[in-house]
């Protein structure tokens, strides 16, 4: 959502997309207008949440549900059982316009509270956290949200209008007329980097989001271009980038600028360097 904060920072009709559940979820919650009291209500429900999660852990309660495998595996015991209590109490504020904040929050700290070392790495460390902590952890996480928000909100030049974000597929735009776009400013996936969907299984999990979409249409998905044969890596780059491109086209105003923060990237010895495939496949 950084592009669309930015945006409207300048008084521009924004539309955001991202294929990725999360991100979508992320691009929605930034640039939303709230009141003070709006923010002052969402601390409070942090604190709330993290009340019961304090009560239910010194109530020795046991779990609300059944713990995924991996959870078991990722996380300490008690942590584990202090960061269901809190998604538990989240669940239950409903349509509540604090739960997707709320469930964001819980989100940041997921990978902070693992044993795991990294996003991108399944390597877990031993680790020794103190109970209590989540719960703190996570009131931090929504008072600085609440005061970056606060802050946005005021550095805004007058009425704002709000931006629309949607869960779309960067190769189609089905969220964007013909025509409709001035300028589309992005940063693509890198090809044969990241697993983005894997690398956030853990976040997907635990906010009960549907990845699939995801999983079927991610762009540069490091393990499909290490699984198929190098003389095919470069068209198969050069394809994923088209149908953006042609999708980028039909949405863009003519002569309207197409901006690409883009880095190079290799499978084996087969080096793709994004300004060269992106000119000649343009």
């Amino acid at each position: 959502g950084t592009v669309l904060v930015e945006a409207m920072l300048q008084d521009c009709e924004t539309i955001g997309s991202d294929l990725h559940p999360v991100a979508v979820l992320l691009a929605r919650c930034k640039p939303r207008a709230r009141s003070s009291a709006d923010l002052a209500r969402l601390v409070s429900r942090a604190r709330e949440c993290a009340q019961f999660a304090e009560d239910r852990r010194r109530a020795r309660a046991g779990a609300s549900k059944r713990f995924h495998h991996e959870d078991v595996r990722l996380f300490e015991p008690h942590v584990l059982l202090e960061l269901d209590s809190l998604r538990h109490k989240i669940e239950t504020l409903g349509d509540d316009p604090d739960r997707a904040d709320l469930f964001l929050a819980l989100s940041s700290v997921l990978l902070k509270l693992s044993r795991k070392r990294g996003d991108t790495s399944d390597m877990v460390d031993q680790r020794r956290t103190a109970p209590g902590f989540a719960t703190r952890l996570i009131i931090g996480r929504v008072e600085a949200l609440a005061e970056r928000v606060s802050d946005f909100a005021a550095h805004q030049p007058g009425r704002v209008r709000p931006a629309r974000v949607s869960q779309d597929d960067a190769t189609e735009l089905r969220s964007a007329r013909s025509g409709q776009v001035d300028a589309i400013i992005t940063s693509p996936p890198y090809a044969a980097t990241y697993d983005y969907i894997s690398h956030h299984d853990l976040r997907i999990r635990w906010l009960s989001l549907d990845g699939s979409a995801m999983a079927r249409g991610e762009i540069g998905s490091r393990t499909s271009y290490w699984n198929m044969p190098r003389g095919e890596v470069r068209r198969a780059w050069a394809d994923e980038v088209g149908r953006f491109l042609l999708a980028a086209h039909r949405v863009l105003t003519p002569g309207g600028p197409l901006v690409l923060l883009m880095a190079d990237s290799a499978v084996g010895d087969i080096v793709l360097r994004a300004g060269e495939v992106v000119a000649h496949v343009a």
